[in-house]
């Protein structure tokens, strides 16, 4: 069940990272992977490959399904109430909060 979360997690990383270097590709990172954005597919491919694999073993699936659902309600509750919300009292969010609003002020005012 343990691994079943993780590779979900590293297949989003994957992805994630293909789609921040599509859309992104100007901003500067401080470590580039050797392998790019085929090396990313690749371990996506493989990362859903061994998703799949977890249903493979009869006994591990009502745990597998247990994680998944587990996994859905909780994107769910990110996606319809956390995600507009200030989970934690950082600088950082303050700042990134900061500049929403002035943007939407900004783009208002135009």
């Amino acid at each position: 069940m343990a691994v079943f979360g993780a590779v979900i997690s590293y297949a989003a990383v994957q992805f994630a990272f293909i789609k921040l270097r599509l859309s992104r590709p100007d901003l500067e990172r401080p470590y580039r992977s050797p392998f790019g954005i085929p090396g990313a597919f690749i371990g996506g491919v493989l990362a859903v490959l061994s998703l799949t694999a977890t249903l493979a073993v009869e006994d591990y699936r009502p745990g597998v399904y247990g994680v998944a659902i587990f996994i859905i309600v909780a994107v769910l509750y990110f996606a319809l109430y956390s995600r507009k919300r200030l989970v934690a009292d950082s600088p950082e969010e303050h700042a990134a909060l900061t500049k929403e609003q002035h943007v939407a002020y900004d783009m208002d005012a135009d």
